[in-house]
């Protein structure tokens, strides 16, 4: 066979690979050789893919991250000026039910523990500064559903689509951490949004929305039986003179 009739055949060949490579998307790589050697499925780090809509459902992967959880009692690094009252992992777990209403996922439930959620105490301060910003959170995050006063009223519930009960906020201060943290009812869990700190804070505003006594910052620096010892007017401390002297 001529050499030159080789040549020719090997170059309409290797033409031919390119111009079959050559596509009009301009997003796309063309034809690849064995794609899969080297190109894996992309695969998203916190989708449901027995939900996914466009994908035929798989109830055996339901309810399962494609992330996986870190181990129980991680702690999160938060830099070096975290405050470890709030840095410490949630001793509360979520309830089976979570599992179907709100997709909580976790390596361990218990249907008890938002009753004895009931007897944690919120380890901050009402301050100014933490009902003021504990304010601020709310109205972002609470008062579309709940109420600018928390009588559920809020413009969604005026819609109709979601109606909080009014009396949410006349739970125990643990319980309304423990909904915020997990989800309660109709409300999807808050804990990506609002740190534990943050949470609190929230309650903060909400206790005080209720006469809860809120505290002047200007108080920060006196020890806890000093404070006590203050005159409370409605839900703001009225100062004594004497009270705040050599402070």
């Amino acid at each position: 066979m001529n050499i030159n009739y080789i040549h020719k055949i090997v170059a309409g060949i290797a033409l031919t690979v390119v111009f079959s490579s050559c596509v009009k998307n301009e997003n796309s790589f063309g034809y690849e050789y064995m794609p899969d050697m080297y190109r894996s499925p992309a695969q998203e780090a916190y989708v449901d893919y027995g939900e996914v809509r466009s994908w035929k459902s798989n109830d055996s992967i339901k309810n399962t991250q494609s992330a996986k959880l870190p181990p129980m009692g991680t702690i999160p690094f938060q830099g070096v000026n975290a405050d470890p009252a709030y840095s410490m992992p949630y001793k509360r777990l979520p309830s089976k039910a979570m599992i179907v209403s709100h997709s909580a996922m976790s390596l361990e439930y218990s249907d008890e523990d938002y009753d004895a959620s009931a007897l944690d105490v919120n380890p901050m301060r009402m301050f100014e500064s933490n009902v003021e910003h504990g304010k601020q959170l709310y109205t972002t995050f609470c008062d579309h559903c709940h109420g600018e006063k928390g009588a559920g009223d809020g413009i969604i519930a005026e819609k109709g689509l979601i109606v909080p009960p009014s009396n949410a906020f006349t739970k125990a201060e643990g319980q309304m951490f423990y909904s915020i943290t997990y989800g309660k009812g109709d409300m999807g869990s808050h804990a990506s949004q609002l740190n534990q700190k943050e949470r609190w804070q929230v309650i903060s505003y909400i206790k005080s929305m209720s006469g809860g006594v809120v505290i002047p910052d200007a108080l920060k620096t006196l020890e806890m039986e000093k404070v006590t010892d203050i005159i409370g007017t409605g839900s703001t401390v009225e100062l004594l003179p004497e009270t705040l002297a050599g402070h």
